[in-house]
């Protein structure tokens, strides 16, 4: 795909994220809906990989440290 391809597809999944979930009792939005899934799993469950899915999507993901030994052609 094509940079404006791209960046289209992303404009249509954020507007997904962001409509109300007509299936939810509380009607939250689809993003916080699964946010909200992933929270409650972490808690409740002591599920470690939700929690650092959650807390990569609240804060961003931390920087991995890369090492490199070798010669660069």
């Amino acid at each position: 795909m094509d940079k404006k391809e791209i960046e289209r597809v992303k404009g249509l999944i954020s507007q997904h994220g962001l409509q109300i979930d007509e299936s939810d009792l509380h009607k939250r939005t689809r993003m916080l809906r699964l946010l909200d899934t992933l929270y409650e799993k972490g808690v409740n469950k002591q599920d470690v990989a939700a929690i650092r899915e959650y807390l990569d999507r609240q804060l961003g993901k931390s920087k991995e440290h890369v090492e490199h030994t070798g010669n660069l052609p």
